[in-house]
């Protein structure tokens, strides 16, 4: 049905495809409405630089008007200097000095009337101020003979802070005051900025003296700055209101035409749109323009969508009712995957502590692992990984962690299951498919580990500190036929473990692109004391590694530690050692009747051990399983020997001190015994029924 599905929506998308070239070449070839709208476009560019243009002269202009009202007003103050000059020189102004004062010229104090003449000349001429000066250049003061103002109440304030005869010192007299002081007239413009206000003036001498042209006070005239920027902005929006008005006709000119055109028609697709969007049938929103430009032609496109979206949408609701099945499918196929391999599994038992978690990229995923205790002292542990994602791989993964599970509960070797796992695999395997495994088994009494590897990334020991262990590498599961998987083995300690993962782990990106890496690994487990903390340790370091990045690989990681310590004992290969052993019995299996046929057992295999295995190390081990039974094993690395299987040669009884009854006794007193080699260990298990029968 799916592809039935994509090969309709494809078909409908070759018909739309051309209907579209056509209405775009109908659409250029027309062009009606577009050369409207370029022509609307160039007169409205056309109107603008002209207003630009002409604003830019109006600024020149304005900055002409500045130059002259300055201009102006330097004309202004330089008449009334003439007037106030010619008033002194009449002696208008003057009064006669005092009987008492010397000959020197002396200039009095001005009368009320005398100062309100001047205020008046002040604000005829538009003067903020206006005042006569004398300078001291050598002490760089100035004296106040009279300051005026047009303000009224400003005058008050200068009566006050300016009166008559009031010294200032400055720390430089302004170069227009010193000019004017020496009778000059030219380069006599300043600009001040003090608490009175901003303004502009000009300096002017009065000669008092005609002899003596260079003793001159100073008469100054200012005007305000604000007022002289209002007169120029007042003119210039008197100036600027014919742009402005050309402007805003040309512009709602311009508007109401862009909205009958363009924008109304517009509006009207618009809603048929939005019409459709909430829920209206496209069939009945048909707009019909007979309108022969651009806006028509999308009218007309309008329409066409209208008909082949409604039957596109029939075939997406065919689709996503599939897809909705499909996604259900998925979610079961999760569900069930997690059944199999579960999200996160802990195990603690006496010796182990084990702990395993599966995060899949997708909602199922190639990643597995398996961990279980075969019996009350073998930890099985399983870590693989299929090639490819999805459905595919989970039901290869499933049928690979089935059969190798399969196997480790009969009690076969890791080696021999991955062989005979390889080659059912290759025999029933159309699609090709390959899974990299690696399979362990751990003792959890003598911390004795059997591995054998198929391609898998190798493992890593926990011993105080992370390090890879990097066993034969193998032949990956499902390539070839007679892989011949080797078994490898190794004995942990108390407090040791092994921690097994994916190449999702290793090969995680971050969003620099970077990859996790070997090296970061080592360093999240370092320092790990248990099988829990390993795991959480390097899941949380992988993590933060992603960041916001989406996980692009399954992720697996399964840690076992061995924790064995009060039962297990490592001996040194010396006959001494057997008191070790005796007291370990005494309190596993102090009380039973039969302690000392089991003491006889355990010394005579230990003697076998001490002087014929050539052994440097062995590990006795001594665990009750049941309430009346007692497991015992022991394991040494010396010769290969399998005293179980050994056959004991008849003797007459004068002839058994040569040897060979131990072995026999321990047949008889034992319920049960057993001998492998792993490795390069000799490993010999014993069982005592403890009530004695």
């Amino acid at each position: 049905m799916k592809k039935d599905i994509n090969a309709k929506d494809q078909e409908k998308s070759q018909e739309l495809t051309p209907s579209a070239a056509e209405a775009s070449a109908e659409a250029v070839k027309k062009g009606k409405q577009r050369k409207r709208s370029v022509l609307a476009f160039v007169v409205a560019a056309f109107v603008i630089s002209t207003v630009v243009t002409l604003i830019s002269c109006w600024s020149v202009s304005m900055a002409g008007k500045m130059h002259e009202i300055r201009s102006d007003s330097s004309d202004k103050a330089k008449t009334v200097a003439n007037i106030v000059n010619d008033i002194y020189s009449s002696g208008l102004l003057l009064a006669p000095p005092p009987t008492d004062e010397p000959t020197e010229r002396y200039y009095p104090p001005l009368s009320e009337k005398r100062k309100a003449m001047l205020q008046a000349l002040c604000d005829s001429f538009d003067f903020k101020y206006l005042y006569l000066l004398s300078l001291d250049e050598q002490k760089s003061n100035i004296t106040y003979l009279f300051v005026v103002s047009s303000d009224p109440a400003m005058n008050v304030t200068l009566e006050k802070e300016r009166p008559y005869g009031t010294v200032v010192h400055m720390d430089s007299i302004p170069e227009s005051m010193i000019s004017a002081a020496h009778g000059k007239i030219n380069n006599t413009f300043w600009e001040d900025d003090n608490d009175f206000g901003k303004t502009y003036g000009w300096a002017y001498p009065l000669v008092m003296d005609d002899e003596n042209p260079d003793e001159c006070l100073v008469i100054a005239a200012e005007f305000d700055v604000d007022q002289l920027n209002g007169e120029v902005i007042n003119r210039a929006l008197l100036m600027s209101i014919p742009f402005i008005v050309i402007l805003i006709v040309n512009l709602l000119i311009l508007l109401f035409i862009i909205r009958r055109k363009i924008l109304k028609p517009i509006k009207t697709i618009s809603t048929k749109m939005n019409s459709f969007a909430d829920g209206g049938d496209l069939s009945d929103e048909r707009l019909n323009m007979t309108k022969n430009d651009e806006i028509g032609e999308i009218a007309n496109s309008f329409d066409k969508m209208s008909d082949d979206i409604k039957e596109y949408i029939d075939n997406i609701n065919d689709l996503t009712t599939y897809r909705v099945q499909t996604n259900t499918q998925m979610e079961i196929a999760e569900r069930i995957q997690y059944g199999i391999v579960p999200e996160r599994t802990e195990i603690s038992e006496k010796g182990l502590s084990a702990c395993a978690i599966e995060k899949p990229a997708k909602l199922v995923g190639g990643d597995f692992y398996d961990c279980f205790m075969r019996d009350d002292t073998h930890f099985c542990m399983v870590m693989g990984d299929v090639s490819g994602k999805g459905i595919t791989a989970a039901l290869f993964m499933v049928m690979v962690k089935t059969a190798i599970r399969e196997k480790l509960v009969s009690g076969m070797g890791p080696a021999d299951i991955l062989n005979i796992v390889n080659d059912e695999i290759c025999a029933t395997n159309p699609e090709g498919l390959f899974a990299t495994v690696f399979v362990a088994e751990l003792d959890t009494m003598t911390g004795l580990l059997r591995y054998a590897n198929a391609g898998h990334t190798a493992p890593v020991i926990i011993s105080g500190k992370a390090e890879y262990y990097r066993p034969d590498p193998g032949i990956t599961v499902g390539l070839f036929e007679d892989a011949g998987i080797v078994e490898g083995s190794m004995l942990l300690k108390p407090g040791e473990g092994i921690v097994l993962y994916t190449d999702g782990v290793t090969e995680a990106v971050n969003p620099d692109d970077v990859f996790y890496g070997e090296d970061r690994l080592l360093c999240a487990l370092e320092g790990s004391s248990g099988a829990a903390q390993a795991v959480n340790a390097l899941k949380d370091s992988i993590m933060e590694f992603y960041g916001e990045r989406e996980q692009f690989d399954d992720l697996t990681i399964l840690s076992a530690f061995y924790t064995s310590s009060e039962e297990t004992l490592t001996l040194k290969p010396e006959l001494e050692e057997m008191e070790r052993i005796t007291r370990l019995l005494r309190s596993e299996a102090g009380g039973c009747r039969n302690l000392m046929q089991i003491i006889l057992a355990c010394e005579e295999i230990f003697a076998n051990i001490v002087n014929y295995s050539e052994a440097t190390m062995s590990v006795f081990c001594c665990r009750r399983l049941e309430d009346d039974v007692l497991c015992v094993e022991m394991l040494d690395d010396g010769i290969a020997f399998d005293p179980v299987s050994a056959e004991i040669p008849k003797k007459e009884f004068e002839d058994y001190d040569t040897g060979g009854m131990g072995i026999s006794l321990v047949k008889q007193i034992t319920s049960s015994v057993s001998y492998k080699r792993v490795g390069t260990f000799n490993v010999l298990r014993m069982t005592f029924d403890l009530s004695g029968k």
